[in-house]
């Protein structure tokens, strides 16, 4: 209000009234789900390194929530140029998803709301889960796994911070993968303990791809065997074959002796082994437990006998090969 004095015979001064028109904006949340876009909170700012914050017309800070459809209007600003960013809400810290960084700026026109909304996007990611499985319930930890974008494994699958996808199992063999789109994607076992080409004296691993899809705000497992990759751990058996006697031409006849290995929990045969020059073998790959170690005495070795008891028997340990020795003589 303004005050005027009236004095008789004269004009008063002039009593201005000045009147601000103001303006306002909107602004739209997005996300690649159509979902969960209420309650994403903006802030408003003067200058384009977004430290001092704007007032409306009631000297307030001017902050916008997004509701239900996404969509915030700002308070009554002046006329400028102002600039936005996202700054909180209930999401914004969840790791599930990747605020939206960008600044935008406004042009804010007295006496209108802008027509076309800015817009602000938000991904929201998921993760895989699987799990490593031996046979003995050890060595789970280490296992690596690679997440793919193809069925072929060609194309290593980017995070939400655009690093390649791997996953290594933890001690209770479980192992997490970064942040996804969500979507179908592939993986792998590719590294590991004693992981080598794929192959190890004394180990099997998965070599299997299992498919999985991503959904947002989820961790989830593959559906083939609930994610889990099993591996095999093995040992093996090394038997070595000494003699009495020496031949006619001066060595012990070391070579071409057989042996017969069975396991015993089931009876299974697991083959037949010929000593070489040296006089020793080496099994392939066994599963941990007890064997029996037979050696075959055929016609043709008739005249020699076993000093050492016939059959042996042995445990067989993972990771591990066990010595088993004999003697003959004539």
């Amino acid at each position: 209000k303004e005050t005027v004095t009236v004095v008789a015979g004269e004009d008063t001064d002039e009593i201005e009234f000045v009147n601000t028109e103001y303006g306002r904006f909107t602004l739209k949340k997005t996300t690649n789900t159509g979902a969960d876009k209420d309650n994403w909170i903006f802030t408003v700012y003067t200058d384009s390194a977004c430290t001092p914050v704007a007032k409306d017309k009631n000297g307030n800070n001017v902050t916008l929530t997004t509701d239900a459809n996404g969509a915030a209007t700002s308070g009554y600003l002046l006329p400028g140029t102002y600039y936005v960013k996202e700054t909180g809400g209930n999401k914004y810290s969840n790791p599930y998803w990747k605020p939206d960084s960008d600044k935008e700026s406004v042009v804010v026109t007295a006496g209108s709301t802008n027509q076309t909304p800015i817009v602000f996007d938000n991904p929201h990611y998921g993760r895989i889960v699987v799990e490593k499985s031996t046979n003995t319930g050890n060595n789970l930890s280490g296992w690596t796994f690679t997440v793919y974008t193809d069925a072929n494994c060609r194309n290593v699958a980017k995070d939400k911070n655009g690093q390649n996808v791997t996953m290594v199992s933890k001690n209770n063999g479980v192992a997490t993968s970064g942040y996804l789109l969500p979507g179908t994607y592939y993986v792998k076992e590719t590294n590991g303990v004693g992981f080598e080409d794929g192959q190890d004296y004394y180990w099997t691993v998965s070599t299997e791809t299992k498919t999985v899809t991503v959904v947002a705000g989820q961790d989830v497992r593959p559906a083939a065997a609930n994610g889990v990759f099993t591996n095999t751990h093995y040992g093996r058996l090394q038997v070595i074959k000494d003699m009495d006697t020496v031949e006619l031409n001066g060595k012990k006849k070391l070579a071409g002796w057989q042996f017969q290995i069975t396991r015993n929990s089931d009876g299974a045969d697991m083959g037949v082994y010929t000593t070489d020059a040296n006089g020793e073998l080496i099994t392939d790959k066994l599963l941990p437990g007890e064997y029996t170690i037979t050696e075959i005495i055929d016609e043709v070795n008739g005249y020699y006998y076993c000093e050492t008891t016939n059959p042996l028997t042995a445990i067989v340990t993972e990771g591990q090969t066990k010595l088993v020795g004999g003697r003959e003589r004539a």
